[in-house]
């Protein structure tokens, strides 16, 4: 029962016209996926757990609403929800709501409180983190070996492996060797949750759960850049221009202004994380 969709994936038709299975699951996933993301943007707010006050729901629908299309179609397709068994079965949308509250509960200790960035990681993290940090890969590492075994045996292992190393190339390695580079657990759960694919129970649990945490992390603080200020800061002064940055400016004697002082942006300033005591911008 648990395995077993809620409602069927044929059958459903538009104007007469049925609906082919791909497009039938894609609209459940959508439709799980946002009453999960109002659910838990109301839940994290109610208890007051950790989360942006001043982001809400027009906020997501203004700022990150087509980037959370994209990230989910990539979650679907990558994800093989489009040939697994549907996507509303009991098993994955109660994975989905585990995933969002334990999500929202570990981000609650004082310890916890930290980003995945070089900077906090070197300077910032506590002993407690550490060994929670350490927890979680085990974990991690457990169920890839797993996934691991399970696709030497059903002769699909090369193929997930480029899969992996694709999304790698793509999402992780342009921003891994920056000092900006900070990991949101939206991120991070969106990344891992995609490669746990395969049709068997546990591995469509675990994607739930990672499914659940990148929901609740957008719910909660919102789909924060990759890297953070430093994205902010190009965004706002060097693509938009925007007249607000007019502050971190500085001038040169290179002409252009009606003085004869031109404007020149002030570089960002990363935090260092060679450099504990330094400041960035």
């Amino acid at each position: 029962l648990v395995v077993t969709p809620l409602l069927p994936d044929e059958g459903l038709s538009v104007m007469g016209l049925e609906l082919p299975v791909f497009h039938v699951r894609l609209l459940k996933f959508a439709a799980a996926s946002l009453a999960l993301f109002v659910l838990a943007h109301w839940q994290v707010r109610a208890n007051d757990w950790s989360h942006n006050p001043q982001y809400d729901l027009q906020d997501w629908a203004l700022y990150d609403c087509s980037s959370c299309v994209l990230d989910m179609f990539w979650f679907f397709v990558v994800g093989r929800f489009w040939c697994r068994r549907g996507v509303d079965t009991p098993l994955f949308l109660f994975g989905s709501l585990l995933g969002a509250w334990i999500f929202s509960v570990v981000d609650e200790p004082s310890w916890a409180k930290y980003s995945l960035s070089k900077y906090d990681i070197y300077c910032r993290w506590p002993l407690a983190l550490f060994l929670f940090a350490f927890m979680v890969v085990f974990v991690v590492t457990s169920l890839a070996g797993l996934h691991v075994v399970r696709g030497v045996r059903d002769g699909i292992l090369f193929g997930r492996v480029f899969e992996v190393a694709f999304a790698a190339a793509a999402f992780v390695l342009p921003v891994a060797f920056d000092e900006s580079a900070h990991y949101h657990h939206w991120f991070t759960a969106w990344f891992v949750g995609q490669h746990a694919n395969q049709p068997y129970w546990w591995s469509v649990m675990c994607s739930a759960l990672l499914w659940g945490g990148y929901v609740q992390g957008i719910s909660a603080w919102g789909r924060g850049a990759m890297l953070g200020c430093k994205a902010a800061f190009w965004m706002s002064g060097g693509s938009q221009y925007c007249t607000y940055l007019d502050c971190y400016v500085h001038p040169s004697d290179d002409g252009g202004d009606d003085d004869g002082v031109q404007p020149i942006p002030v570089p960002f300033v990363p935090l260092d994380w060679q450099n504990c005591s330094a400041a960035g911008s």
